[in-house]
């Protein structure tokens, strides 16, 4: 009974360990390809993206003329 349980844990503590070891693989592949200039478009036009206003000032454009109808005559 008690060699059944130890068992049972050892094996979720040895999956656990190569999920982290495969997640640490993967941010190691990652780093190198950044360190080698070889990052994908979309992950640096995503990182481009992240400051920008396009998308805010585009919303704002369109949203401005809708409420605006629901406003009423104003004169």
């Amino acid at each position: 009974m008690i060699q059944a349980l130890i068992g049972s844990i050892g094996s979720l503590a040895s999956s656990y360990l190569e999920g982290k070891t495969a997640i640490q693989k993967a941010e190691a592949t990652i780093r190198m390809k950044e360190a080698t200039g070889e990052i994908d478009w979309d992950l640096a036009a995503m990182r481009a993206s992240q400051s920008s206003w396009k998308d805010e000032w585009l919303t704002l454009l369109f949203s401005i003329p809708l409420v605006l109808s629901f406003c009423g005559e104003w004169g």
